[in-house]
């Protein structure tokens, strides 16, 4: 197992079952094995494109290495620390891995009611939280419907039907932005903006979380707008310096 983790973490880009087996020289039959286990419990992420295998983000070690490599939390970090500030509000940030979303950073305001209700590291089902609802609802519906299958056995302690995301899902596109009214704590909302590739998938996204009476009417779009306009800033820095292609697969 450990020689199948390495052999990916030397190549960012991914490869296909067949280069594994050849460079782990073990037989396709055994790697494909190991890697449907490393899948399942997300150390492994399997594009949907091209079916290759790129190295996921568990355990934390993992992610804040993969984060770090591809300059995500450095690039974003004045944009979300600046909402954090203006805001007041807690802000994440977190990156898709396979059918979870990964906290990777977190940045708090100074409102003295603080919402940290995701830490640095903790994973959760994508459609779970408003950063991970929104790394779900702007996938395509196929990729939506795939990934709430993959995701239904870790989604059930939340007691969140499909019922109630593909509703939710439905408002996040038609609004621009997801939102999680009170959906996993009573009392504490959030917004969420994802991040795209170039190609529109989301590979991340950026979210605010305070008490729900500080995310209501006019506010809430104010938080939204900003939360939008972070995301540009840092799209256009990634732009620069990230192969988008790398980022969010499986």
């Amino acid at each position: 197992m450990s020689l199948t983790l390495d052999v990916l973490a030397r190549a960012p880009g991914g490869l296909r079952l067949a280069d594994i087996a050849t460079q782990t020289q073990l037989g396709k039959t055994t790697v494909h094995r190991l890697l449907s286990g490393l899948v399942e419990l997300g150390w492994v992420d399997q594009a949907e494109d091209d079916g290759s295998y790129v190295l996921g983000f568990r355990p934390l070690t993992l992610a804040l290495a993969a984060v770090d490599r591809y300059s995500l939390s450095r690039l974003s970090a004045s944009a979300l620390q600046h909402i954090a500030d203006v805001t007041g509000d807690t802000v994440y940030l977190s990156l898709r891995s396979s059918a979870d979303a990964v906290c990777v950073a977190r940045y708090e305001g100074d409102f003295p009611v603080k919402t940290l209700t995701l830490s640095v590291g903790e994973r959760r089902p994508l459609g779970v939280g408003a950063g991970s609802l929104a790394l779900l609802a702007f996938q395509d519906d196929a990729v939506v419907a795939q990934l709430l299958g993959r995701n239904a056995d870790a989604r059930a302690r939340y007691q969140i039907s499909d019922a109630t995301l593909h509703a939710l899902v439905a408002d996040a596109r038609s609004q621009g932005y997801a939102m999680n009214d009170g959906m996993l704590v009573s009392g504490m909302s959030a917004v969420g903006v994802p991040i795209r590739a170039s190609d529109g998938r989301p590979v991340a996204a950026v979210s605010v979380a305070a008490i729900s009476s500080r995310l209501g009417g006019t506010r809430r779009l104010e938080v939204a707008n900003l939360l939008s306009n972070a995301v540009k800033d840092i799209h256009s820095r990634l732009q620069a310096s990230v192969d988008f292609s790398t980022l969010g697969a499986g």
